[in-house]
Protein backbone atom coordinates (compact mmCIF):
# COMPACT_ATOMS: atom_id res chain seq x y z
CA UNK A 1 0.00 0.00 0.00
CA UNK A 2 1.28 3.25 -1.00
CA UNK A 3 0.51 6.08 1.80
CA UNK A 4 2.41 8.99 0.30
CA UNK A 5 -0.36 10.01 -1.83
CA UNK A 6 1.73 9.43 -5.28
CA UNK A 7 0.76 6.94 -7.39
CA UNK A 8 2.86 3.54 -7.72
CA UNK A 9 3.19 3.29 -11.85
CA UNK A 10 4.58 -0.34 -10.63
CA UNK A 11 1.90 -1.48 -8.54
CA UNK A 12 -0.77 -4.24 -9.59
CA UNK A 13 -4.17 -4.72 -8.44
CA UNK A 14 -5.11 -8.18 -6.89
CA UNK A 15 -5.35 -9.86 -10.03
CA UNK A 16 -1.96 -9.30 -10.92
CA UNK A 17 -2.37 -7.44 -14.26
CA UNK A 18 -0.30 -4.38 -15.03
CA UNK A 19 -2.87 -2.06 -15.64
CA UNK A 20 -0.06 0.75 -16.45
CA UNK A 21 1.18 -0.83 -19.43
CA UNK A 22 1.96 1.77 -23.02
CA UNK A 23 -1.24 2.25 -24.59
CA UNK A 24 -0.42 2.09 -28.03
CA UNK A 25 0.08 -1.84 -27.03
CA UNK A 26 -1.34 -4.28 -29.42
CA UNK A 27 -4.87 -5.15 -27.55
CA UNK A 28 -4.99 -8.75 -25.70
CA UNK A 29 -7.75 -10.81 -25.00
CA UNK A 30 -7.79 -14.30 -22.67
CA UNK A 31 -9.99 -16.46 -23.68
CA UNK A 32 -10.47 -19.20 -20.92
CA UNK A 33 -12.23 -21.99 -21.44
CA UNK A 34 -11.84 -25.69 -21.04
CA UNK A 35 -13.05 -26.61 -24.36
CA UNK A 36 -10.35 -26.38 -27.13
CA UNK A 37 -12.87 -26.15 -29.99
CA UNK A 38 -14.92 -23.26 -28.14
CA UNK A 39 -11.13 -21.84 -27.61
CA UNK A 40 -11.25 -21.92 -31.38
CA UNK A 41 -14.09 -20.18 -32.26
CA UNK A 42 -13.78 -17.80 -30.11
CA UNK A 43 -10.20 -17.04 -30.95
CA UNK A 44 -11.27 -16.97 -35.04
CA UNK A 45 -14.29 -14.31 -34.51
CA UNK A 46 -11.76 -12.22 -31.75
CA UNK A 47 -9.02 -12.32 -34.05
CA UNK A 48 -10.72 -10.60 -36.72
CA UNK A 49 -11.21 -7.12 -34.42
CA UNK A 50 -7.31 -7.16 -33.98
CA UNK A 51 -6.83 -8.50 -30.83
CA UNK A 52 -3.86 -10.66 -29.71
CA UNK A 53 -5.83 -13.95 -28.63
CA UNK A 54 -3.94 -15.97 -25.33
CA UNK A 55 -5.70 -19.12 -24.84
CA UNK A 56 -6.45 -20.61 -21.49
CA UNK A 57 -7.76 -24.10 -20.66
CA UNK A 58 -8.23 -23.74 -17.24
CA UNK A 59 -8.30 -20.87 -13.95
CA UNK A 60 -4.43 -21.32 -13.13
CA UNK A 61 -3.30 -21.41 -16.78
CA UNK A 62 -5.26 -17.64 -17.04
CA UNK A 63 -3.94 -16.36 -13.92
CA UNK A 64 -0.24 -17.52 -15.08
CA UNK A 65 -1.37 -16.21 -18.50
CA UNK A 66 -2.00 -12.48 -17.29
CA UNK A 67 1.25 -12.53 -14.94
CA UNK A 68 3.02 -13.19 -17.79
CA UNK A 69 1.12 -10.64 -20.41
CA UNK A 70 0.01 -7.68 -18.29
CA UNK A 71 -2.91 -5.90 -19.37
CA UNK A 72 -5.74 -8.23 -20.77
CA UNK A 73 -8.39 -5.73 -22.34
CA UNK A 74 -11.01 -8.29 -22.97
CA UNK A 75 -11.26 -11.38 -20.72
CA UNK A 76 -13.55 -14.63 -22.18
CA UNK A 77 -14.33 -16.62 -19.41
CA UNK A 78 -16.80 -20.16 -19.71
CA UNK A 79 -18.67 -19.61 -17.33
CA UNK A 80 -21.11 -22.34 -17.27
Amino acid sequence: MNLSGHSDRRSRPDNGCDVNREKDEMKTCLVVDDSAVAREIARRIVEETGFRIIEAEHGEQALAACEDVGLIRLPSLDIV
